[in-house]
């Protein structure tokens, strides 16, 4: 894999500091796309007994933290990336599946107020806990949460996490 590994993610996330606990409009507004876990958080949804309201995703970005993949029929052409699958919440009525390719229906977690169920259980994943609203831009993280955390799940235990997951 060229550009980002996993260990070079880990780093960069380290780097960044969580953000406050808000409850503005903007953070609601925010939290309708579910956030994503790292592997090990995804376990503890799991072991926790939320792995029926996880749903599988995908990163699908840039291609400098793709696998490279080949297609038989275009040995001859350079490699195009292959998605990084990972778990994370599940959009609204996507629960146990996987993600639409436009996201719609807010997540699963979501409460009522517009508040995650899974912040006061110490469970609320790192995106989600990184994340920065229209209130609080003095400290943005330096790094592409969202990219980072994509690179966490190109590893042998991201991949086997996703499918131990989908052959349940």
């Amino acid at each position: 894999m060229k550009g980002m590994t996993a260990e070079a993610a880990r780093q960069a996330l380290a780097s960044v500091n969580e953000g406050p606990t808000c409850s503005c409009a903007s953070c609601k507004e925010m939290c309708k796309r579910p956030c994503w876990p790292t592997p090990e958080e995804a376990e503890a949804l799991i072991a926790a007994g939320y792995g029926e309201k996880l749903m599988n995703d995908y990163w699908g970005g840039d291609s400098d933290i793709l696998a490279p993949k080949w297609d038989e029929d275009d040995a001859d052409e350079e490699p195009r990336g292959q998605d990084i699958h990972l778990l994370c919440p599940a959009e609204l009525g996507r629960e146990g599946g996987s993600a639409s390719f436009w996201r719609e229906g807010g997540c699963t977690f979501q409460n009522p107020d517009g508040l995650c169920l899974l912040h006061d259980a110490g469970l609320k994943p790192l995106e989600g806990r990184l994340a920065r609203c229209e209130h609080d831009k003095t400290d943005l993280p330096p790094v592409n949460v969202h990219k980072c955390v994509a690179a966490l799940w190109d590893t042998a235990k991201g991949r086997a996490i996703v499918e131990r997951w989908c052959n349940r």
